[in-house]
């Protein structure tokens, strides 16, 4: 009797238990999995060809979130003696991750003596210093016209001159390319916050556009010419009838005015663009749908 009191004891507390068990495993499952990946220090910072930088000056951190889609970063360091690429290259999300993370090295900038000596410096509210340098970080999505997102002042500070950043200094850009945007880029503002460790830390969200096409090219064969001028007839004359459009077509590449609907505008308009580009004055879509050329 005791042993079948226990049992059924036993059951009810399964019973009760289990469905926590179930969701908190769920709840688990759902959290976004995230790859972290270091890419090799530049050649600037290697010294390939030339003299390594110290690592105590390595104290930048360039932290790149991607998913959905490949971005393009370019990180360039503006200075007295000329402009110096860091990093060109392009991020693509990992297979295995629902977040890939790209981390890139950067050595901080230089706090001039004297600052009146130079014709470029460069400030921000965070920091004490005035800087000689600064850095340039352009992050893109190649397939879509504007898509380009550009922070001009990214400061790595100098620990051993600023009184309150005595680590490193991370900028984090997230990108993401959210459904129904009108826009190519948005951003929002930078969030700056500096730790008990001394340790800068600067984020902004970054939303780009994907658009994997370029207007008017309407077979999506990279180039703009009399083929495209057709296939866009081709489309207006299957929808008028109720078809669907050949494989080639891009529909969204044929609504040159962006206003909802292909018809014999934007056929004229397309060809006004090859005509002119033919003659050697070429126009973008915006001059010729205004009537501002």
């Amino acid at each position: 009797m005791f042993q079948k009191l226990l049992a059924g004891i036993t059951a009810a507390a399964l019973c009760c238990t289990m469905p926590e068990l179930y969701w908190a495993a769920s709840a688990e499952e759902q959290q976004p999995t995230v790859k972290t990946i270091q890419l090799d220090k530049s050649d600037l910072l290697s010294g390939t060809g030339g003299k390594p930088t110290p690592e105590s000056q390595i104290t930048g951190r360039i932290s790149v979130s991607v998913q959905d889609n490949p971005v393009h970063l370019k990180v360039s360091k503006y200075s007295s003696e000329r402009p110096s690429v860091y990093y060109d290259l392009d991020l693509a999300p990992a297979e295995d991750a629902d977040i890939t993370e790209y981390v890139l090295l950067l050595d901080y900038n230089e706090v001039p003596l004297d600052p009146s000596l130079f014709r470029n410096t460069y400030t921000t509210q965070a920091l004490t210093c005035t800087y000689a340098s600064v850095y340039n970080v352009t992050i893109s999505e190649p397939a879509t016209d504007g898509a380009v997102f550009e922070d001009k002042n990214v400061i790595i500070a100098d620990p051993k001159s600023e009184a309150s950043v005595v680590g490193n200094s991370t900028y984090y850009y997230n990108v993401t390319f959210p459904d129904g945007m009108d826009t190519p880029v948005s951003a929002t503002s930078a969030r700056s916050e500096i730790t008990d460790d001394g340790d800068w830390n600067v984020s902004r969200e970054i939303s780009l556009l994907y658009r994997p096409y370029a207007l008017g090219d309407v077979d999506n064969s990279g180039k703009i010419d009399a083929t495209d001028t057709f296939y866009l007839m081709y489309y207006i004359a299957l929808r008028a009838v109720g078809q669907e459009p050949p494989a080639e077509v891009v529909p969204e590449a044929c609504d040159i005015d962006k206003n909802g609907t292909v018809d014999s505008t934007d056929l004229f308009y397309l060809m006004v663009y090859i005509a002119y580009g033919g003659a050697g004055m070429p126009l973008t879509f915006d001059q010729i749908v205004s009537g501002n050329f």
